[in-house]
């Protein structure tokens, strides 16, 4: 799942979903910020060091955005960015920062920066029925493909003898 995918709860990114839909930043975009945003956190590589680097410049540290969920860095790198002029270098930073996608995440971060709070409009729960139906729903169609293949089979000899029987 995305929840999985990300290392965000399913709260988290119900908000960021809500917010990013409203910028008109698509869904894929922001997976890709958070999963890069995680990499970058978690020092692994040369990139990530000059992540690391921009963070520090926009005045957070690496430490303290460790310590939040996601979507709480998401909204923190907000708050930050919102004390910055709108230009080039916001566009710059954002690359650095959040990778390729990064460019396309700040018109959702600025909308992010005027939200008080975060608040998903999915539960967990919620989103675990989602699932399990999903999933009963796949099974469904997996043997119901098998039950209708075995109907046709079984009637094979039947519309044999239905048409030998047209043929006299």
């Amino acid at each position: 799942t995305l929840s999985e995918k990300t290392g965000t709860s399913v709260e988290g990114l119900s908000a960021l979903a809500k917010v990013a839909k409203i910028s008109g930043t698509e869904l894929d975009t922001v997976e890709a910020g958070v999963v890069r945003l995680q990499k970058a956190l978690a020092g692994a590589d040369e990139e990530s060091k000059g992540a690391g680097h921009a963070i520090a410049a926009i005045g957070l540290s690496v430490e303290d955005l460790k310590k939040l969920g996601p979507d709480a860095q998401f909204k923190a790198i907000a708050d930050a960015l919102a004390q910055f002029a709108d230009d080039g270098s916001k566009a710059a930073w954002a690359q650095d920062a959040l990778g390729k996608s990064g460019a396309q995440l700040l018109p959702m971060l600025k909308d992010l920066a005027e939200q008080q709070k975060l608040q998903g409009s999915l539960t967990a729960e919620q989103a675990d029925a989602a699932q399990q139906l999903e999933q009963a729903w796949r099974k469904v169609n997996a043997e119901g493909g098998a039950w209708a293949k075995q109907i046709a089979l079984d009637m094979i000899p039947t519309l044999a003898s239905l048409m030998d029987f047209l043929n006299l």
